[in-house]
C-alpha cells in the first residue's frame, strides 16, 4: 500500500499542468520552430513565442487582399500567391519585416509538399485555363513540368 502511494506521489511530481488562457484572434494559426504565426485579416502576421506567448513581431504583408493564399515554411519563408504570381519572402523577426527573395509568374494555385520540401504548381501558360503542372524546389528551379492541356471533371 505504501508503494502504491509513493508511485502516485512520483507521478504527480513528474507531471505539471499549467493552464493559461491566450486570446489570439486570427484566421490561421501555425506553430513552427517554437513560434506561433497568426495570420490576421488586416494583412499582417503576428508572431508569438510558444513558451511565454509574448508577441515577438508583427509582419505586414505587401498585398492588400481579403485573404491571400499563403504558406509559412519551417525555414522562415513565406510564400504568397497573388495576381497569378507566387512570391517568396524571408521572415526577418529582428526588424519585423519580410524581405523579398523571388517570384514565379503565371501560377494559378500551389501546394507545399512538406516531406519533399517542394512546391506543386498549377500553371497558366497560354490561356486562362490551367495548362500545366509543375514541381519546383523552394528556389524556383523547375524539377518537372507537364505542359499538356488539363481536363478537370467536377463532381457536384
Amino acid at each position: 500500500m505504501y508503494i502504491e502511494q509513493l508511485d502516485k506521489l512520483n507521478a504527480k511530481l513528474n507531471s505539471i499542468e499549467i493552464n493559461k488562457v491566450v486570446n489570439i484572434k486570427a484566421d490561421e494559426l501555425k506553430i513552427i520552430n517554437g513560434k506561433i504565426y497568426a495570420y490576421l485579416i488586416d494583412n499582417s502576421i503576428k508572431v508569438y513565442d510558444c513558451k511565454t506567448f509574448k508577441e515577438i513581431a508583427i509582419l505586414k504583408l505587401p498585398f492588400e487582399r481579403k485573404k491571400p493564399h499563403l504558406e509559412i515554411l519551417e525555414n522562415e519563408i513565406v510564400i504568397i500567391l497573388a495576381d497569378s504570381k507566387l512570391y517568396f519572402y524571408k521572415i526577418n523577426l529582428k526588424e519585423s519585416q519580410l524581405s523579398f527573395l523571388h517570384y514565379l509568374s503565371k501560377i494559378l494555385n500551389f501546394c507545399y509538399l512538406k516531406k519533399r520540401k517542394e512546391l506543386f504548381l498549377l500553371t497558366q501558360i497560354e490561356s486562362e485555363k490551367p495548362t500545366g503542372i509543375v514541381r519546383s524546389d523552394l528556389l524556383g528551379n523547375i524539377l518537372f513540368i507537364n505542359k499538356k492541356r488539363l481536363k478537370f471533371i467536377m463532381n457536384i
